[in-house]
């Protein structure tokens, strides 16, 4: 890995000589050509490693892929956490964000 902006842009290997696949992180006012916010976050990241650790799972079982799973799981719950802390920290209330029919913000997939 290779920081090219902190925080925000980095160039990961790709396991060829020379190669690289970058990825880039959005900011606020960080907006693209078409007006549309550049770059992903880390929980879409997570996202990604969740899929890619089911597929190896698949591919070949081993015991730790379900706690890896879990903790990627974990760290995306501690993200969307922490994002709710400071809406509350910058007076945004929280209590009018649209809730599920449940009562909570995030939707329930257990009881779909």
């Amino acid at each position: 890995m290779k920081r090219l902006e902190e925080g925000h842009k980095y160039l990961l290997d790709n396991n060829k000589d020379d190669g690289f696949v970058e990825l880039t992180f959005y900011r606020d006012g960080n907006i693209n050509d078409e007006g549309f916010l550049a770059g992903t976050t880390s929980q879409e990241v997570l996202r990604a490693l969740i899929d890619r650790q089911k597929f190896l799972e698949s591919q070949l079982p081993h015991t730790a892929n379900q706690n890896i799973i879990y903790h990627l799981r974990k760290a995306i719950a501690l993200f969307e956490s922490r994002h709710l802390d400071r809406l509350v920290e910058k007076g945004i209330p929280i209590e009018l964000i649209p809730a599920c029919v449940d009562g909570h913000i995030v939707k329930n997939p257990s009881k779909q």
